[in-house]
């Protein structure tokens, strides 16, 4: 008696499809920083009372941005390593891979990514001071996919201070409270969505004012 056979293309399509979700699950750690510093890393969840938010319901009508921040760290430090995407911020990028089925196949899940930068590490003695950088993604990312630029310059002495623009990114997550503000219609955990901005949208000067905030923070993280 033959045996029925399934055809060739059908093996290399059940064969790729088994490739692509082994890569998308296998953990992958990111470029080491090569310079001479570890790195800590914190974040702040900031609500600027003298500024409303106009893209968005915001924190009781202000601006809310959740901020970075990068620094040459004390070498040896007990802490944990910080998570390259925490809690919230898996929410968030999730509710921005659409379709997810599609998603879980063609992108690389970040919960399994490592970092380097350790968590609330204490700032590197070494100087009494070190110059702040001012990191802004752009219109769309959010701001840990340049996890691995921001810790390779705190490597070599700088403070990288920055943010992901809320509701001008795709989405982004505060670390005190949680929660999750997108730019486009209403997702998973979201607090109300709003309709996507248009490349060119966002007037300048309300990320100018932003940066100039993250920059007087970065100087004062930097002493």
């Amino acid at each position: 008696m033959r045996l029925r056979t399934r055809s060739t293309p059908g093996l290399l399509l059940a064969g790729l499809l088994a490739l692509m979700w082994s890569r998308h699950a296998s953990p992958v750690t990111l470029p080491a920083p090569a310079g001479p510093f570890a790195v800590g890393r914190l974040e702040y969840d900031w609500v600027d009372q003298g500024r409303a938010e106009t893209f968005g319901p915001g924190a009781g009508g202000k601006r809310e941005l959740d901020v970075w921040v990068w620094y040459p760290a004390e070498a040896g430090a007990a802490q944990a390593a910080a998570p390259y995407l925490p809690g919230a911020w898996l929410t968030a990028r999730s509710g921005t891979q659409q379709p997810a089925l599609l998603a879980d196949f063609l992108t690389q899940d970040p919960g399994v990514v490592h970092s380097h930068a350790i968590a609330g590490a204490p700032l590197a003695a070494e100087q009494s001071a070190y110059p702040v950088l001012v990191l802004q993604p752009g219109l769309g990312p959010i701001l840990p996919d340049y996890t691995t630029l921001a810790e390779d310059l705190a490597s070599r002495g700088y403070v990288v201070v920055g943010s992901t623009p809320t509701y001008s990114a795709a989405a982004a997550a505060f670390a005190s409270s949680g929660n999750i503000r997108c730019s486009g219609p209403r997702r998973r955990g979201d607090a109300g969505g709003i309709p996507p901005l248009s490349h060119g949208s966002v007037p300048p000067p309300a990320h100018a004012a932003e940066s100039a905030s993250e920059a007087d923070a970065g100087r004062q993280q930097s002493r």
